[in-house]
């Protein structure tokens, strides 16, 4: 044996000791770039478990929504009338709890006998044959909600705001979950065999009624307007069980003449 040579047992291989290449305990070479790896690659390794068919396909889903939100897509769908049932002008149309017939529609600058008419406005005055399917007398709010008009740009005269749950302060009908298309409620309701202003529509008795929009004179008076009809429903509250009208949703879209001018009678 030579002048310097390492016995077989735990030999390195030739020219490892004359490179000074470093042997790290039991004889194994270090990996390049040190015992774990790249920085970037141990990063990657932490995540390995979650790539999976499954989680891919959802996070493309979630990918879908967001970008559908961001572009309107929702909102869009929303407001499509082509989505909803066509009621022909004269039909009933079903908002459950009621069945609505639109008789007649106009403008008038003095719906006096139905209560008082502000300074400056001007009513739209539409007279509905209603019925409730439903077993209790259903708040009248609940009636109007029912009847969505349609105008783009007009608000409804001030002071005049429907007081019906689920609208804003200006009367107007909010967006929602259902589809619910912004417009316009009928601030009041009254029954048309003794004008009296309504509260409640009552079980079983079939009931003719003037709905009132109040609206600035300056407004825009168009002599044909499209009504989204919405339904409700009785339920309990995921938060105490109590009983209440709630996921109001748009059913169909109907669209009605109004006169220029009538007269409440």
């Amino acid at each position: 044996m030579g002048s310097g040579a390492i016995d077989e047992v735990g030999s390195a291989p030739e020219g490892a000791e004359r490179s000074g290449a470093p042997r790290p305990p039991g004889g194994a070479a270090a990996p390049a770039g040190g015992p774990s790896g790249p920085l970037w690659l141990r990063f990657l390794k932490l995540f390995s478990d979650l790539v999976n068919p499954v989680n891919i396909a959802i996070l493309a889903g979630l990918a879908v929504i967001a970008v559908t939100g961001v572009f309107g897509g929702w909102r869009a769908a929303e407001e499509d009338p082509e989505a909803l049932a066509v009621v022909e002008e004269g039909a009933p149309a079903s908002a459950d709890p009621f069945t609505i017939t639109i008789q007649e529609a106009f403008w008038t600058a003095d719906a006096a006998p139905l209560g008082w008419q502000p300074e400056d406005t001007v009513s739209l005055v539409v007279r509905a044959h209603v019925e409730s399917s439903f077993d209790a007398p259903v708040p009248v709010s609940q009636l109007c909600q029912s009847v969505v008009a349609i105008m783009p740009g007009v608000e409804a005269a001030s002071g005049q705001a429907s007081q019906a749950e689920g609208l804003d302060v200006a009367g107007q009908s909010q967006q929602s979950g259902g589809g619910v298309p912004a417009g316009l409620v009928p601030w009041a309701a009254y029954r048309v065999v003794d004008g009296a202003h309504e509260r409640a529509v009552q079980p079983g008795i079939p009931q003719d009624y003037w709905l009132v929009w109040q609206v600035p004179a300056d407004s825009p008076q168009p002599d044909a307007l499209r009504i989204v009809h919405t339904r409700a429903t009785w339920r309990a509250s995921s938060l105490d069980g109590g009983m209440f009208w709630a996921d109001r949703t748009a059913v169909s879209t109907q669209e009605i003449a109004v006169a220029p001018t009538g007269k409440v009678d």
